[in-house]
């Protein structure tokens, strides 16, 4: 098995490598595009795509690993200032993301309400929305606060 693994070619092995990591994606997006149905994502689906991304990456990675790649051979050699730098651009894309679901709550309250759904509380105008770790957001209509 191993011996056919390391005589594909590499035509075959980049189809077996994007089917396998964005089929389910290109086929999810083709039916959303052609039957015009918004796709609704909940705390399960969720979990199903994380635990379908771990079984991609149990098939592809020793898949990989046969044909002779290693994370070194594709530039992946953490360094701790490397580590920082990922950490300061995740505070930075997700106080982005704050600033611009605020702005949002600012500009168009109601376009806001829709977003949250069930979660809004429409007689007082606040709405709350749980984010990984823990961390939460509220907003509030009447005093303008944001509190991380």
């Amino acid at each position: 098995m191993l011996r056919l693994v390391k005589s594909l070619p590499n035509s075959v092995e980049i189809g077996i490598v994007l089917v396998l990591s964005f089929g389910d994606f290109v086929v999810a997006s083709l039916s959303v595009a052609l039957h015009h149905v918004t796709p609704h994502y909940d705390v399960r689906r969720l979990i199903f795509l994380v635990v379908f991304e771990i079984a991609i990456l149990a098939v592809l990675f020793p898949f990989l690993r046969a044909r002779g790649w290693t994370l070194e051979k594709i530039g992946f050699r953490p360094t701790f200032p490397g580590i920082g730098i990922g950490f300061l651009l995740f505070l930075a894309a997700y106080a982005a993301a704050a600033i611009a679901w605020y702005a949002i709550w600012l500009i168009a309250p109601e376009t806001a309400l829709r977003q949250l759904g069930a979660r809004v509380m429409p007689s007082r105008y606040r709405c709350r929305f749980r984010l990984r770790w823990d961390w939460s957001i509220r907003f509030s209509r009447k005093s303008g606060f944001v509190v991380i």
